[in-house]
């Protein structure tokens, strides 16, 4: 996975971009990258009640990531717009 940082490659984040991830590359690396989009399922699940504190942004709240047959992540409820 690539990430960006003040214009630099970063490889330990996770940043979902879309359809123009492509073009983003090319602007911020400079390289042209054969990406195509795919389509992914995102789950969200329910954080117990007095421990939001612990899942909350900037707690290294937990994430899941499959890569079988089809491609599915899961992310706490608090990343869920209401």
């Amino acid at each position: 996975m690539l990430a960006f940082k003040n214009g630099a490659c970063l490889k330990e984040q996770y940043h979902s971009v879309g359809d123009w991830m492509r073009n983003l590359v090319k602007m911020v690396c400079g390289i042209e990258l054969p990406i195509q989009p795919l389509e992914a399922n995102a789950c969200y699940w329910r954080i117990k009640d007095g421990h939001e504190v612990e899942y909350a942004i900037g707690n290294d709240f937990l994430m899941f990531t499959s890569y079988g047959l089809s491609y599915i992540s899961g992310t706490p409820s608090l990343e869920y717009p209401n």
